[in-house]
Order: C-alpha cells, then structure tokens, then sequence
C-alpha cells in the first residue's frame, strides 16, 4: 500500500506513512482522546491502496410458499446462467362436486394469470406445460423453498405457446381428459364432496416451462382455477363449469428455482457459503437475491494501522463498488439494494453493519447511484460504503476481522442483480479512501 501526505510536514510524514501502510501488527488500537492541541503536532494522511478482497458466495435459498406467486419459465442469464423456474400448487373444493346425471361432461381446463414483471427476454415464443402431481403437497405449516422440488408426471396434462410481451397474461390450457373424465366420474358417484376425497384423484399440478426453452421468467398468481365444464343433455348450448380454486392462504403451493451456472464465470461456484474469489470471475463479484448469489468484503491488512497505538486517530473511510458497462438510464433501478452485514470465517450473516449510518431508517442499506466514470466519463452505476466504524471496531479488538457481506435485496419474485468490480478491474475499479491523523508528540 501506499499513501499521500496531506500537510506539508515533508520527509517525516512521507517517512511516517511508509512504516504505517507497510506492517502488519497487532497494538492497543485506536484512541480519539488526543493531548493537549500545544503538545503535539498532527500529521494528516490519506491512502486510497488498502487491499480489499472479494468473491461471490452463494447463500441458502429464500422462502418461496409464504406469497402469492409462482415464478415459471427458462431464461439463460449471461451472467447467472440457466435459471428454471417450477410452480406447484394444489387445489380445493369450491362446493361438493355433485353431478346431475342429464349433464355431460365437455372439458378440463386450467386458467393462470400473469403480471407484467418480465425476468429474461419476452420477445419470444416460450411454453408452458402443465403435469400431475402424484403426491400432496405438504400441509404441517412448514415453509418450502426455492431450493426445494418435488416429483411430478412425466405426462403432459396441456401445455400452451404464447409470446409473454411486457403486459399481463391470462392463459387458459386445455388438460387431458383422462383427468377430466376421472373428476367427473367421481362426482357422479358422490365422491367429491369433502377435500380429502379430491387427494385421491388430483394431489395438484406442476407448472413448468418447456425443457430448450430461452425465454423469461413469469410470475404467476398461485390463485390458479381449474374449470370443468359440462352441459346439459337437453341444452348442450349452454356452458356450464364447476371450479376447482388454487392458491389460497390455506392451499399449499410454493416455486422451486434451479440455475445451471456451466460456461459463465460462475461455474465454479457448487456450494452453499463457498466463497468464489473474483480473480478466478474475471475481476467481479456478483449479487443477486432471489438466486441467493452474495459479495463478500475482506480487508486483510486493517491490523498495520494498530502499530501506532494510541497515537493514530481515523478521520474517515469509504469504500465505493462500480458495477462494469456504462449506465442507462434504468441500470441503477435494476440494481438490487445492499444490505450490509458483518459475516463470520463460514460466510454466514452476523449482526447488521451500519454501512449508511446517515440514513435513519435503513442504516445497513446502500442504494445504487449514478456517478461520471473517471475512466470512461461515462454514466456508471456505484455504490458507496461506508468503513468508518467496521475499521474503527477492528482495530480496538471489538470485532473480528472476517470482513462484509453484501446481501442483496429480496422483494417478491423480483429478479435484480449484477457484477461489481474488484480493485484489479480497469473498466470499474473497487476503491478504498482512508483519511487519518498522526500524532507525534
């Protein structure tokens, strides 16, 4: 490390800053309680070359049955790799399927609706296809994650071929009549008339994409409604349905997500808490929440600062993360929010880090800002952490030095992400600037 004297006290201070930024020993810490001002003389610092290691780690999955959505589709991310989504839900009885035996039945039809959040490319045509679950979903109050699957049939129900576009989509998906058949066969013997009965011909259905396709990630309402319709023998122009509902704060369902992260830069990353080093992802970490993808900070060399004890006092300390490629205008609003959080050798989330201690009510929370580029003197997307305390707390021994993790923001089936550049990326350089005082007596 190097660093610039910010006074003019010559040779000494010069001499000063070298000693401090090149040794690597424990002391007493920092101490703010300064002589007397006519007995000592301050030398002011600043060093902008502290080392700071990164890499990405991959978290545990989030909670994916506490909502009200079903993420389904295929998208190959260049930077995450192939994310699939599954959505699984059951269903209940709307009222005891009691059939009149001068009706007939006509169809089987599943209608899901998505909203207008687009993850991927929705410029294509993608599908849809609907499967059979052959055992029920969980019902003892206990979460599913996204990390979680269960089996499905091999046997495609339906399936439909849409293009998404960017507005909301109603899909209505003719199933098998096999299915259909077998409810209105049980209705017209009476037995459907409790939810229990419904277990032994339909446990629920899988939603999945299809298996090549390079699409986008919907986000599905889990209030999913399964239609038989029918008519009457006399009538067969009037359509008659009896409704199966999906989705309910009482009906379990729940979206799996898996990423196949072959041919990207994060193909070495294969375990949950294993820290992936940035020299090995081209000079990048990456974040992303939903994907359970996290950065984590390490600062190796704080402990240099100790060997002057008492007689050192820190000004200030910032960190700033540019995130490669020139910003557009909606860069910073695809950008995830970070939390900040003091981790431990295992790569686990501690206790909060107030990273933005200015804002009030989210002090461990920095959002993505738009900055001019010194490289490029373009628009570029950073954000700025505050050190002050974490290096102050390292240095008095009140924490151990294991260093930061950034935790992106997870807001409802949102997929927000990106890379951040380490201190050897040319094109978004991480950068560190300590401001500190010496004082020689």
């Amino acid at each position: 490390m190097t660093s610039r004297p910010r006074t003019g006290a010559g040779l000494l201070a010069l001499l000063l800053a070298i000693v401090l930024l090149a040794g690597c020993k424990k002391g007493d810490g920092i101490n703010d309680s300064l002589p007397a001002p006519a007995a000592v003389n301050r030398v002011a610092f600043y060093t902008d070359t502290v080392t700071v290691r990164t890499s990405t780690v991959l978290i545990d999955s989030i909670i994916s049955s506490n909502n009200s959505g079903l993420a389904v589709g295929r998208y190959v991310d260049p930077l995450f790799g192939t994310v699939t989504g599954r959505g699984y839900v059951s269903f209940t009885l709307d009222a005891p399927l009691v059939v009149d035996q001068t009706q007939v039945y006509d169809s089987l039809a599943l209608e899901i609706k998505s909203d207008n959040y687009r993850y991927g490319d929705s410029t294509g045509v993608q599908r849809v296809e609907v499967h059979q679950l052959p055992n029920a979903l969980r019902t003892d109050g206990k979460f599913y994650y996204t990390k979680d699957d269960v089996p499905y049939g091999a046997t495609v129900l339906g399936q439909r071929q849409f293009r998404p576009g960017n507005k909301a989509k109603s899909l209505h998906i003719r199933l098998s009549n096999v299915l259909g058949q077998a409810l209105w066969n049980a209705g017209q013997t009476n037995q459907l008339t409790s939810q229990d009965q419904l277990g032994r011909y339909l446990n629920g259905l899988a939603l999945t994409p299809g298996a090549n396709d390079n699409g986008a990630i919907l986000r599905f309402g889990a209030a999913a409604v399964l239609r038989l319709y029918h008519h009457a023998t006399n009538d067969p122009a009037t359509v008659l349905t009896y409704t199966f509902t999906g989705g309910g704060s009482a009906t379990p369902h729940f979206y799996h997500l898996e990423t196949n992260r072959a041919g990207t830069a994060l193909a070495g990353l294969t375990a949950f808490r294993q820290a992936l080093s940035s020299t090995a992802t081209g000079n990048r970490s990456f974040v992303q929440g939903t994907l359970g993808v996290y950065t984590k900070l390490e600062f190796p060399y704080l402990r240099s600062l100790n060997q002057f004890g008492n007689s050192l006092v820190l000004n200030s300390a910032t960190l700033q993360l540019a995130v490669p490629g020139a910003a557009q205008d909606s860069t910073a609003g695809r950008l995830p929010t970070l939390g900040t959080a003091l981790t431990n050798s295992s790569n686990q989330l501690r206790a909060p880090y107030a990273s933005n201690p200015t804002n009030a009510m989210s002090p461990n929370a920095v959002r993505a800002t738009v900055i001019t580029s010194p490289q490029s003197g373009l628009p570029q997307v950073t954000y700025a952490i505050n050190l002050f305390s974490y290096i102050q707390a390292v240095l008095a021994g009140t924490i151990d030095n294991n260093g930061l993790l950034l935790s992106p923001d997870v807001q409802l089936l949102v997929f927000k992400g990106g890379a951040l550049g380490n201190q050897a990326n040319t094109a978004a350089p991480l950068q560190v600037k300590i401001y500190y005082t010496r004082i020689v007596q």
